[in-house]
């Protein structure tokens, strides 16, 4: 249900949506080589960006889930390949960028 909801939203706009999570990527990629923590407040924005992709381009993810998601960057094997892509340790980092948003998301 989730998968028909995300793929529903995205229809026309798989470019946009592509763009969206590519450029998040990007910019987490570019910190952990810049040598920023997980915690710095650009991350933080950063992770706020990728929930709000997931949202409109996804389906209405509450906090809880991103969490989930974020630890799936790691163990799932083909989104660690496809995050890894954008610099090594880009999954990692990301997801230790998520989990620290949630944390404070939820406090």
């Amino acid at each position: 249900e989730v998968m028909g909801q995300a793929l529903e939203r995205q229809k026309g706009r798989e470019d946009e949506a592509t763009a969206a999570f590519n450029q998040v990527f990007q910019a987490l990629a570019q910190n952990l080589k810049n040598g920023l923590a997980a915690t710095a407040v650009e991350n933080q924005e950063q992770a706020a960006k990728l929930l709000q992709a997931i949202r409109t381009y996804g389906f209405d993810c509450s906090i809880e889930v991103f969490g989930h998601i974020g630890k799936g960057y790691v163990y799932n094997p083909e989104f660690k390949e496809n995050i890894d892509k954008f610099g090594a340790g880009t999954a990692q980092y990301t997801s230790d960028v998520i989990a620290t948003y949630v944390q404070t998301q939820t406090k």
